[in-house]
C-alpha cells in the first residue's frame, strides 16, 4: 500500500495544490474489505475536516471496481450512514469529527438508471434506503 502526495506541475509553483494519490497492489494482490476500509479511512483522515463531500461513483456496470464499497465506507466515515458490519471485518471504527453535507451521484453516462436491487447490492442497504 502506497500513499503519495504529488503536485500539479501545470500550475505555477505558487499556485500548486497537492493532488492526493493512493495505489495498492498488483494484478495478483487480494485486497480484503478490512484492508480497503483501513486504507480509505487513513486517506480521509489525511484530508482533515470537510464541509461538503461530493462522490461520483460509477454505476452498476462497474460493480466489480469496489467503488460502491468505497462510497459506503466514505459515507460511514463521515457519519452520513450507520456502519454496516461486514463478515470477518475486525477493524476498529474510525470516524470523522465532522459530519459534512454529502451528495452521491452515480455516473450513469448513457446506461439505464440503476434498479433498487442494484443500488443496494453496490452501495449497501443504508445508502439504498
Amino acid at each position: 500500500i502506497t500513499h503519495q502526495i504529488m503536485s500539479n506541475s501545470q500550475s505555477p509553483p505558487h499556485e500548486q495544490q497537492p493532488a492526493l494519490f493512493c495505489s495498492i497492489g498488483s494484478p495478483t494482490t487480494y485486497i480484503s474489505k478490512q484492508d480497503l476500509r483501513e486504507t480509505v479511512e487513513k486517506f480521509l483522515e489525511s484530508l482533515g475536516a470537510r464541509d461538503d463531500v461530493l462522490l461520483l461513483p460509477p454505476d452498476f456496470t462497474r460493480f466489480h471496481s469496489q467503488a460502491g464499497t468505497i462510497t459506503r465506507f466514505i459515507s460511514e466515515y463521515y457519519n452520513f450512514t450507520e456502519r454496516e458490519e461486514d463478515p470477518g471485518d475486525a477493524s476498529t471504527r474510525a470516524t470523522s469529527a465532522s459530519s459534512p453535507s454529502i451528495q452521491i451521484i452515480p455516473a450513469l453516462g448513457t446506461h439505464a438508471p440503476m434498479k433498487n436491487e442494484q443500488i443496494e447490492l453496490m452501495f449497501g442497504s443504508n445508502l439504498a434506503n
